[in-house]
């Protein structure tokens, strides 16, 4: 049974790997026991599932989509160790004059602070996060490769970065690797799509223009490259939503700082050194039945089907409807949900959890949010979980990861600050591990004309 790769990020002379001798360490979020052989405890991960879950049960983040998996390992992710008084003047993809804070030693909770973690529930906790941190985040991109999430970009107060950063979910270290060629310029409201050991790097922007070139991230080389694409490309836009199907990154929606988009477009990525574009013309279970044009949604991929969660339209009011698209017919089709079940989100995150969906935060339409939500995919509405710890605080457009039985958050914005934090959910994995692991999308649910 195949595991996940181990990478180990080298440790910085000044800094202090997470050890249990430092006060309150007693009370960190520590992976149960019971889940040390990870291949059981895939979380939405086709790895080490039987082949009836595997095409239909996949790791999802916002902006993100499910890797295709290689048997290559990372190299090591050097943390950038400037001498003392060293700037970064002549470096185009950073984000001030200078290196970004360091923190040498892991961030821990007081005894005041912490809460206690029963073993069979949810529990939110902070990350004792420490190494080269990165800067406040907005509109990031988080994409988990191994054990290594590979964060890029972000704008915040008119500011952006280009630069990419690693955080190692099991060290709990931040790093910035060095990197050759020529990256994106500061954007934020990108995807970045996993395919093979590299990341694709689509749209985006900054606070007043909006872009549609793709970019490239070679992971293992650490190398940007910006390839030549066939085919008719897709308008500008930022806040749109990307997941990979039949080696092809499938767009929906975004907007253009001026108005919102409903389209769908396709990059054939089965040679990633010989992509195409091609717009797709969808369909509706009913005549006229599409999603209407938004950004600021999510996009999950379940089986044979992309998952469409709120967002923000073209007149700025906040969606609370979920819509279905499938690749087989291109066909949407609208879920029923109750009205006295409605929940308005936008910048939020979803994350395939199994036969779950995981929804953080976010904006409700009155203001953001730090409550998590989750709906199930085999009855088609939203449950009631138990959840204990202290979540993160309100916020929308962060981005999560899901790895293994940890639900990772990072960064956000709440209208008056940005964040660099991470936030963890421990999903009490023994205790939940049955209840996600056998999915697949029920096509009775849907009416046959929309099957055919």
């Amino acid at each position: 049974m195949l595991s996940r790769h181990r990478h180990v990020v080298p440790e910085q002379t000044s800094s202090n790997p997470p050890s249990r001798s430092y006060p309150g360490s007693s009370r960190l979020a520590v992976r149960p026991s019971s889940l040390k052989n990870k291949s059981s405890s895939h979380f939405g991960s086709s790895r080490g599932l039987s082949p009836r879950t595997s095409k239909s049960v996949g790791r999802a983040s916002s902006g993100s989509s499910e890797p295709i998996h290689s048997s290559l390992r990372l190299s090591a992710v050097s943390s950038a160790e400037p001498e003392e008084g060293a700037t970064t003047k002549n470096r185009s993809n950073s984000w001030s004059g200078t290196y970004p804070k360091m923190q040498s030693s892991p961030l821990l909770s007081h005894d005041k602070d912490a809460t206690d973690a029963p073993s069979s529930i949810m529990h939110w906790s902070r990350a004792p996060v420490y190494g080269t941190l990165p800067p406040k985040m907005r509109r990031p991109s988080v994409t988990l490769l191994d054990n290594i999430a590979w964060v890029f970009g972000g704008y915040y107060k008119g500011a952006g970065t280009s630069d990419i950063y690693c955080f190692d979910t099991d060290a709990m270290h931040w790093s910035r690797p060095n990197t050759t060629g020529d990256p994106p310029s500061p954007l934020g409201g990108h995807t970045a799509t996993l395919v093979g050991r590299k990341l694709v790097i689509i749209g985006g922007g900054d606070d007043e223009t909006c872009f549609n070139y793709v970019y490239v991230f070679d992971t293992t080389l650490r190398e940007w490259s910006r390839p030549i694409i066939t085919g008719r490309e897709p308008s500008p836009r930022r806040a749109h939503s990307a997941v990979l199907y039949d080696k092809k990154i499938w767009i929906f929606g975004g907007g253009t700082g001026v108005g919102a988009l409903d389209d769908v477009w396709t990059l054939d990525v089965s040679d990633i050194n010989n992509m195409r574009w091609k717009l797709i013309t969808t369909g509706g279970s009913q005549e006229k039945e599409e999603p209407c044009a938004r950004g600021y949604h999510t996009a999950n991929l379940a089986g044979e089907y992309m998952i469409i969660i709120g967002g923000k339209s073209q007149s700025r009011t906040c969606l609370w409807d979920i819509w279905f698209f499938s690749f087989v017919n291109l066909k949407w089709l609208a879920v029923d949900i109750l009205k006295t079940d409605l929940h308005v989100r936008s910048a939020h995150t979803s994350t395939l959890v199994g036969s779950y969906l995981f929804i953080q935060g976010g904006y409700d339409g009155n203001d953001h949010t730090s409550k998590l939500l989750t709906f199930n995919l085999h009855e088609m509405r939203y449950e009631k979980r138990l959840v204990c710890g202290t979540p993160p605080s309100q916020r929308g457009y962060h981005a999560a990861v899901l790895d293994e039985s940890r639900l990772f958050v990072f960064g956000g914005h709440d209208s008056k600050t940005g964040f660099c934090d991470v936030h963890i959910l421990d999903l009490a994995g023994l205790a939940y591990l049955p209840q996600v692991t056998g999915f697949e999308v029920d096509c009775r649910l849907f009416s046959e004309e929309y099957r055919r």
